[in-house]
């Protein structure tokens, strides 16, 4: 029997679900391989990386310069080169100590009044005999402030919408709070905005973002509500104008500053860039 049209309508409806979810997705991971091929072209050379941070290949290409320039000049420089080793013989070298150096000011946590609790701890027994010590009078030796996260986790909260019956027989029905999608099982705004705020950070990507709020949170998200998460930022950055109020932001700046190099983008300013570089 061919199928009916109720089947036929059901089938188109979780199709184009389905159609929406994937489209979400392949959105997702376009930004996310546009932000990992900006990152596979940074090294400590074009951008502020540390050199610890580059990878084989920029470092293969920074020993292929060294070795180069060394060809260049060693028939040049071999008897000052020479010379300089019978200095610095002479001088001895001095070697940096580790740590933090003579009148360098150190940081690290300071006490505070009012600790969040206060929590003693007893001795298992006597350190001599080995004996009870309870009800034994006691004193406080020593203390040490400990300063940690608390044990993240989920907390679930029902939310129950009334309906009610006004005198004029009109039913009112309360709305879904602020930032909850409904659904009969939904993560609340603050798991959302966790997702988005990883998900939107360079080269951690979606995958890895669902990891980290697993890992980190406590919180078993999907790469598809991710992607969602990111469908949605999109959406609204586009609707409050975001792309167009930046570039207006930076047209106006006399210099704009890029990740390397100031480059101007108005007339005065590449002027003025002129006439310092002249």
């Amino acid at each position: 029997m061919p199928p009916s049209y109720e089947e036929l309508a059901a089938l188109v409806s979780v199709l184009s679900v389905r159609l929406s979810e994937q489209s979400k997705l392949i959105e997702a991971m376009r930004v996310e391989l546009a932000g990992l091929r900006r990152a596979a072209g940074r090294d400590s050379s074009n951008s502020s990386a540390p050199p610890s941070q580059d990878g084989p290949g920029a470092k293969a290409k920074v020993k292929a310069g060294k070795s180069a320039g060394s060809e260049d000049t060693a028939d040049s420089s071999g008897a000052s080169q020479a010379g300089q080793a019978d200095g610095s013989r002479k001088r001895g070298t001095r070697k940096r100590k580790q740590g933090g150096q003579p009148g360098h000011r150190g940081s690290g946590l300071a006490r505070v009044a009012h600790p969040d609790r206060v929590e003693p701890v007893e001795p298992h027994g006597c350190a001599g005999c080995g004996g009870s010590l309870a009800g034994v009078d006691g004193s406080v030796a020593a203390s040490v402030q400990v300063f940690d996260l608390p044990v993240l986790g989920l907390t679930v909260t029902e939310y129950l919408m009334m309906k009610r019956i006004c005198g004029c027989g009109h039913a009112t029905t309360a709305p879904l709070p602020a930032g909850v999608r409904g659904g009969p099982a939904c993560y609340g705004p603050q798991v959302a905005a966790a997702a988005t705020w990883l998900a939107a950070q360079d080269v951690i990507g979606v995958e890895r973002a669902a990891d980290m709020m697993s890992a980190l949170l406590g919180v078993p998200v999907s790469t598809g509500y991710v992607s969602s998460c990111l469908t949605r930022l999109d959406t609204a950055l586009t609707v409050a104008g975001f792309d167009g109020a930046l570039k207006a932001a930076l047209c106006q700046a006399e210099v704009l500053g890029t990740d390397e190099t100031p480059a101007p983008v108005t007339p005065s300013g590449a002027a003025a860039e002129a006439a310092n570089t002249g």
